[in-house]
């Protein structure tokens, strides 16, 4: 399943649970909404804004944005921006990785059988070692392959591999889950003032 099947996936679980959406605040910028289930505290979650803020807690998890000075409207889209959005993540203290990613073994596989299409198309006997090692890579189980032992791989085998962006990393469940929530609450919010 690729990415975009996975976040669509997510969002499509959401979008069949059943949530009642209590506003506590409603004060220009500041807000605060409640929702939960309309017989459960499963999945719970609040969403505050403030000044250049917006912060999602509860069940899900907590993300803590910043922005614009009313971070509604920035959310109010009608498709959740996943990566755009992450870049407005607030982190506090120190974090070695990013906490709405984890490693994927299938993005792993999927850059090395385009770094060994690309040798391929060379057609350099210079690449025959890179390529055995590249598909024992394959045959060898990937799943078994840590994130450092993926890009330790990587660098050895490709001397001008650069690392960009995420890498081998996806968006988690539950970032993709909270961005829907978001989303949707702030399209509740609107709709009630109309």
């Amino acid at each position: 399943m690729n990415l975009t099947e996975e976040r669509d996936r997510t969002i499509n679980q959401f979008t069949k649970s059943q949530f009642d959406y209590k506003i506590r605040l409603d004060n220009e910028l500041y807000r605060h909404i409640t929702v939960r289930g309309p017989d459960s505290m499963n999945q719970w979650h609040d969403i505050v804004s403030w000044p250049d803020h917006l912060c999602i807690c509860g069940d899900m998890g907590t993300f803590t944005f910043s922005r614009c000075e009313d971070m509604f409207p920035f959310f109010n889209h009608d498709k959740v921006n996943i990566y755009y959005w992450a870049e407005k993540i607030c982190f506090t203290g120190q974090c070695t990785s990013p906490i709405w990613t984890e490693y994927d073994s299938n993005l792993f596989k999927e850059e090395l059988v385009e770094y060994k299409e690309e040798l391929l198309k060379e057609n350099n006997d210079e690449h025959l070692d890179k390529l055995e090692e590249i598909q024992d890579q394959l045959d060898g189980g990937l799943d078994d392959t840590s994130e450092e032992g993926a890009y330790e791989f990587m660098y050895r085998i490709n001397e001008h591999y650069e690392h960009c962006g995420i890498g081998f990393k996806k968006p988690t469940y539950n970032f993709v889950w909270c961005c829907e929530a978001i989303r949707t609450a702030v399209k509740n919010y609107y709709l009630t003032k109309q």
